[in-house]
């Protein structure tokens, strides 16, 4: 199965370049089973042997995961829980995997949007329950565009970096690889947190607005 998937994108991707990209990122942003870890490392396969620019690669799965993601909120949107079951049966998607990602929208709330979009099989759920829950629409774009953006690029820059070899990464993602990058990026976007809050109490204890920037001052006028 996994062979028949990837020769089917293969053929896809090779032939019609970043619109294939596009379209297949498209399908798999709405929760059908095309992976992501297999489109974009050949995109980046193709950008090794100058079929395709970087930009061009990532911008293709950026946009197609964002049009996919503006559908399946829609769905969410105007038909509600009972409705997202219904298309993930025609999408092929189990109802355990849809029922696992309402759970994780309503344990999380709207920060999970953007979580969930760097996760296999959830990243391409997640947009229903938010759809349906009626999450603010930009909001929504914003984390969900960012969280592609940043799979999109990863995926490619490993498919780039491995050459020939980019069929590799689909088999490691779904071994004990996957938790350690997880990890890697809990402990990096945590760090990040840590300094943001850090700098904010800085500034509060020095009687400063966080949100104010302190003007510079005035370059002394030589006489």
């Amino acid at each position: 199965m996994f062979e028949q998937i990837t020769e089917y994108l293969r053929m896809l991707v090779m032939n019609f370049g970043s619109w294939a990209v596009f379209l297949t990122m498209t399908v798999e942003s709405m929760g059908a089973p095309l992976p992501s870890e297999i489109i974009m490392p050949l995109a980046g396969f193709l950008v090794s042997i100058g079929q395709m620019e970087m930009w061009e690669a990532v911008a293709a799965g950026t946009l197609g995961c964002t049009a996919g993601s503006l559908f399946s909120y829609w769905i969410g949107r105007k038909w509600g829980d009972q409705a997202i079951h219904k298309v993930g049966r025609f999408l092929f998607i189990s109802p355990n995997s849809m029922d696992r990602a309402i759970r994780w929208f309503a344990r999380y709330g709207q920060n999970v949007v953007f979580w969930a979009r760097l996760l296999p099989v959830v990243r391409g759920l997640v947009s229903y329950p938010a759809g349906s829950t009626r999450l603010n629409i930009g909001l929504f774009l914003l984390l969900s565009t960012l969280g592609s953006l940043l799979w999109c690029w990863l995926f490619a820059w490993l498919g780039l970096l491995l050459g020939n070899n980019w069929e590799a990464i689909y088999q490691a993602m779904h071994g004990p690889i996957l938790w350690v990058v997880i990890g890697l990026g809990l402990i990096l976007l945590g760090g990040l947190a840590w300094l943001i809050l850090r700098r904010r109490r800085l500034m509060k204890k020095q009687g400063l607005n966080p949100s104010e920037v302190p003007p510079k001052a005035d370059r002394p006028v030589d006489p």
